[in-house]
């Protein structure tokens, strides 16, 4: 189970292009050693976002409850669930020395 302060690095295979979708920005992620694809929704590229920058999911949860109106609850759910989900798809790796 991923902690609150966990940061991730972006996965070095990797490559994100932004699209324009009917619901604002969204993206495409793809993992060039594996070739698998990941969709973002708006709301996800505002996580992934946050992740590039080594934000801690403490600090993306907070950033994602502000911008978007959202409870905090919710906001720790997404920025949680989202995170996991990149990790299983190995698009991202928890930071060196950062608990799990």
């Amino acid at each position: 189970m991923l902690a609150l302060n966990t940061t991730f690095q972006i996965h070095p295979d990797v490559i994100t292009t932004e699209l324009s979708g009917a619901q604002g920005k969204e993206a495409v992620l793809l993992h060039l050693g594996t070739q698998q694809y990941f969709s973002l929704n708006p709301t996800g590229l505002y996580i992934w976002r946050r992740l590039e920058e080594q934000l801690s999911l403490a600090a993306v949860s907070e950033r994602l409850a502000a911008e978007y109106e959202v409870d905090d609850e919710k906001a720790r759910q997404s920025a949680l669930n989202l995170a996991q989900a990149l990790l299983e798809e190995r698009l991202v790796e928890v930071t060196p020395s950062a608990p799990m």
